[in-house]
């Protein structure tokens, strides 16, 4: 919520961060669905925000935390641990997170 308005950075920043965030996650078709839909919402928030000079877009910005949270929620209900999360010892691999 607080990252900068129109900051072209905001989308590479969260893809970073949700590598880091899922990288001990299996691929599936919902949790990259998810992560897409992240970035791509970024991409618009940065859009409008760019157009306007009104500053940061709560509004947008709301909905890329929901996206966050949807991801979230789709990790808990359809994730595995990777072989990677296996080898470092949070978890077996094909485990549910």
């Amino acid at each position: 919520m607080s990252h900068p308005p129109g900051e072209e950075g905001l989308a590479d920043a969260l893809m970073r961060w949700l590598d880091g965030a899922t990288r001990f996650v299996e691929p599936h078709p919902t949790i990259v669905g998810a992560r897409r839909t992240i970035y791509e919402g970024a991409d618009k928030l940065i859009a409008v925000e760019q157009r306007t000079s009104a500053g940061p877009n709560k509004v947008g910005r709301t909905h890329l935390l929901a996206a966050l949270a949807d991801l979230e929620a789709t990790i808990y209900a359809h994730g595995r641990a990777s072989s990677d999360a296996d080898r470092v010892g949070i978890a077996l691999a094909g485990s549910p997170l």
